[in-house]
């Protein structure tokens, strides 16, 4: 999730308007993938009924999330998209295979990449002043989030802009409320395929993620390092794949791992 940004206390539930306002608009993203993971799994008569299943769930699991500031916060919806694949997760009797995890996550993401392929990110990031203009839209958000943090919008992603880099953008993510939920019910092996879909859209935009901490991963935080693909800093920081399935970045000896200046 953190790819959206390019475009503590009691908790507060979601009322009622804005349930149902989430369930329409996640439901149009996630419900094609879904169901054919289950037609898949089940055969096409019984589609309908693991669906149901599935909305119903989903519905449940809306209840259980705290309030992180619905439209007001552009990250939630990244929360709310996951939560289709709780529900599914747990109607499926926790038994999703690697294989059927990947490809629910592909079909859902296939009309994002397409779209994001579209947009020239490796010539922009190489811009100063349109790299400029992003970190400042990124900055802009960090300011939003210091009223809400650890109130009103709970555990949502905090986020930490670093000024030491020179060709690409650096930042820190604190909290995240999709682990935060893998790690109450006891599904953290499937939070690692959903960080991964971080690498995928930034790859989309020829761009390439930097991320050796992640919380998947048992790190505090999350680090962010987005430059281009064709940056020294992707030869000497490559990508490897966890036994968790996790994909991260190597610091290769010698070598800092995400060009911060010294």
């Amino acid at each position: 999730m953190i790819i959206t940004i390019f475009e503590g206390g009691e908790n507060k539930m979601l009322n009622q308007k804005e349930k149902m306002k989430i369930i329409r608009k996640s439901q149009k993203i996630m419900e094609h993938a879904c169901r054919n993971l289950i037609t898949r799994r089940y055969g096409a008569n019984k589609t309908d009924f693991y669906w149901h299943k599935t909305k119903e769930r989903y519905c449940q699991i809306l209840d259980e999330l705290p309030d992180i500031g619905g439209e007001a916060n552009v990250l939630s919806h990244n929360l709310y998209k996951s939560a289709w694949i709780f529900a599914l997760y747990d109607v499926v009797g926790r038994n999703l295979t690697k294989e059927e995890i990947d490809t629910v996550i592909h079909e859902v993401m296939e009309d994002g990449l397409n779209i994001l392929q579209k947009i020239p990110g490796r010539f922009l990031m190489k811009r100063k002043v349109l790299r400029s203009l992003l970190i400042r839209r990124i900055e802009n958000y960090q300011k939003k989030l210091e009223p809400h943090l650890h109130k009103d919008w709970h555990n949502t992603w905090g986020m930490e802009v670093q000024h030491d880099i020179n060709d690409g953008i650096h930042f820190v993510l604190r909290g995240c409320p999709i682990k935060d939920y893998c790690e109450k019910h006891g599904i953290m092996e499937i939070l690692p395929y959903l960080c991964n879909m971080d690498h995928l859209m930034i790859q989309a935009l020829q761009l390439y993620l930097i991320r050796p901490k992640t919380c998947s991963n048992g790190d505090e935080i999350c680090e962010y390092t987005i430059v281009a693909d064709d940056s020294p800093l992707a030869k000497i920081n490559p990508i490897v794949v966890t036994d968790s399935g996790l994909m991260l970045t190597k610091k290769e000896k010698n070598h800092a791992i995400s060009g911060i200046r010294e």
